[in-house]
């Protein structure tokens, strides 16, 4: 719920004016802590359906001694942050700052992607479509539903998770899709959550960097991750491995992958311990262990480019192909299969 007054007891404090945002011909005055801001009643009615019905606010039901007043124009008192309300009315006012957060802009910097959600959150509060609109398609940069994107994207993610950047980690991108109804963005934050944490993370949550408190998901949202983690770990047992599994028990005792393979080095005496390698590495994962699964997914991970498959080049290729193809398969319907949301978002 946005909070806001029209009086304020600020005679009585010493109010800053912000360096960027006072307009000496502005038309309104927002006081958030102890600064203020001189804007254009017009320019937040243009892009915010909250503020426009604020700022026409002002006056009704008042006479006009008694309209609130800050060095002569109406005052309106927000209750956000100032560094977060300066960020918001600044993409509104400054055309430079709106094209460096929505142009093409360097991604690379985790700050970008929290002033992001900062937007998010007040874009949405304050009903302000277009900046909502721009904000959640930057952040789906991070986050998104593509699989191609997804495989770029990863190792960011888990950086983003182990160095604990709170307000980009996957538990708390999980939050914001709640709050701030991002439909397409919860299933994936969901799916980072339960794929590229520990167990222990999931039941405990991630420490903060400078806070005593844990960024934690939901009762309800920690039993899904939970639910959706064992269940990826079976799709990937069942779907993925068993093409290994079974080129070796269905043709003993060579692989029929590539049509009829009939050399030694794609035996299942050779593929045998590599199967059973994989199935126990994702056992280990039940405890602590983060991003085993997601590695035997991902075909140009560590997990691969540090083990010599012992096939031919011929059976390696194939077995490289079907593990695209399958998990190409898997991921689209990973909202449905994972979260029970029916829901037609992911691609390859």
């Amino acid at each position: 719920m946005t909070r806001y007054s029209y009086t304020s007891s600020d005679t009585q404090r010493k109010i800053d004016r912000h360096p960027d945002l006072w307009f000496p011909d502005g038309t309104v005055v927002i006081v958030a802590d102890n600064t203020s801001f001189c804007v254009y009643a017009g320019i937040l009615s243009r892009y915010s359906i909250m503020l426009k019905s604020m700022v026409s606010g002002f006056g009704e039901g008042l006479d006009e001694p008694e309209m609130p007043r800050y060095e002569g124009r109406p005052k309106l008192r927000l209750y956000d942050t100032p560094e977060d309300l300066a960020l918001f009315l600044k993409v509104m006012h400054d055309a430079s700052t709106y094209a460096s957060l929505f142009g093409d802009s360097d991604i690379s910097h985790n700050d970008y992607f929290k002033k992001i959600v900062t937007l998010i959150r007040l874009s949405t509060q304050y009903e302000a479509s277009s900046i909502r609109d721009k904000s959640i398609e930057k952040l789906s940069l991070l986050y998104p539903t593509k699989l191609s994107d997804w495989d770029r994207r990863q190792s960011r993610l888990i950086d983003l998770i182990q160095f604990n950047n709170s307000p980009l980690h996957p538990f708390a991108i999980v939050q914001l899709a709640r709050d701030c109804d991002l439909k397409k963005m919860l299933p994936v934050a969901l799916f980072a959550s339960c794929a590229l944490t520990s167990m222990n993370e999931i039941l405990d949550g991630a420490p903060q960097v400078g806070s005593c408190d844990n960024v934690e998901l939901s009762y309800e949202d920690k039993r899904r991750c939970i639910l959706a983690r064992r269940s990826l770990d079976s799709i990937v047992q069942s779907d993925l491995l068993q093409y290994m599994w079974y080129g070796g028990i269905r043709q003993p005792p060579l692989l029929r992958w590539n049509g009829i393979c009939n050399k030694n080095t794609c035996s299942w005496a050779t593929i045998g311990p590599i199967v059973r390698e994989l199935t126990i590495q994702m056992a280990k994962r039940d405890s602590d262990e983060k991003h085993i699964l997601t590695d035997i997914w991902t075909p140009d991970s560590k997990f691969w480019k540090t083990r010599d498959l012992p096939f031919c080049q011929s059976c390696k290729k194939e077995w490289m192909v079907e593990l695209i193809n399958r998990r190409s398969r898997i991921w689209k319907d990973i909202p449905n299969l994972l979260f029970s949301m029916d829901l037609q978002l992911f691609t390859v």
